[in-house]
C-alpha cells in the first residue's frame, strides 16, 4: 500500500476474528474501540488496516468510522490472490471518557493474557 499511503510508519490494525457465538454482541467493535484508544495514546493520528473486498468486512468497518482509501489485489507467499480494500480512520486527538463497557472491555482483555 506504499502507494496509497506512503512509506512512512504507521499503526495498522490487523487480523480481528469473533468466534461465531460472539458475532452480533459487540465484541467486535469493542476491541476495535480499544485498539484506537490505544493508537491514539501512542500520539498517532490515524489508524489503518485492510480486508478481503467481499461479504462484510467493508461495510462494516465503513460502519465504525473507516474510509476506502484504495482498492487492490494482493498475492500473498502462498500464492493466493485476494481483492483488498484498504481503509483508514482519523482518530481524534481527545480520548473520550470511559464508560463502564470500555472499563470492563480493558479489563477482560488483559485478564486473558498467557
Amino acid at each position: 500500500w506504499s502507494g496509497e499511503i506512503g512509506v512512512d510508519r504507521r499503526w495498522w490494525i490487523k487480523s480481528l476474528a469473533v468466534a461465531r457465538r460472539w458475532r452480533g454482541a459487540g465484541v467486535g467493535k469493542r476491541v476495535m474501540q480499544e485498539s484506537e484508544a490505544l493508537i491514539r495514546g501512542a500520539g498517532a493520528a490515524e489508524a489503518f488496516l485492510d480486508c478481503v473486498d467481499a461479504g462484510f468486512l467493508p461495510d462494516y468497518y465503513t460502519r465504525l468510522g473507516y474510509e476506502e482509501l484504495g482498492r487492490k489485489d494482493i498475492t500473498y507467499p502462498s500464492g493466493n490472490t485476494f481483492p483488498m480494500v484498504l481503509m483508514e480512520k482519523n482518530l481524534p486527538n481527545q480520548t473520550p471518557e470511559p464508560t463502564a463497557t470500555s472499563v470492563a472491555s480493558a479489563a477482560a482483555l488483559t485478564s486473558h493474557q498467557p
